[in-house]
């Protein structure tokens, strides 16, 4: 989970929609008259608040266990070019033959992005 996605659930959680989180104290002085309902209260968050909460809770995420590794959701171009490079490679030395799944993971592992909330 990237730190954006993080700080948008901790607001939610709050109660707060981080798209109209304040980005900093003079943004917040200008709308306070602006701003209907509630008064926002000088020590609410501001943007940088919900960033750092989220880098902390990503901190406390546990490390991923040994033999496994974090890869997106959906395959990156560089993923893909690596799975079809493989096959070639299986084509041309295996006389036209088909790659072998455990190849292709391979080399689609080897190619994604590393660590914890990359994009």
């Amino acid at each position: 989970m990237d730190e954006l996605t993080m700080a948008r659930a901790i607001a939610t959680a709050l109660g707060d929609d981080l798209d109209h989180a304040f980005v900093n104290k003079a943004e917040w002085n200008r709308a306070r008259g602006e701003k209907g309902g509630r008064i926002r209260d000088i020590n609410e968050p501001m943007l940088d608040d919900y960033l750092a909460a989220a880098k902390a809770a990503i901190a406390l995420l546990p490390p991923v266990g040994d033999g496994w590794v974090v890869v997106p959701k959906e395959p990156t171009e560089e993923m893909l070019k690596a799975a079809g490079k493989y096959e070639d490679q299986c084509a041309i030395q295996n006389y036209g033959g088909c790659a072998d799944a455990e190849g292709i993971w391979s080399a689609m592992i080897q190619a994604a992005p590393s660590g914890r909330g990359a994009g």
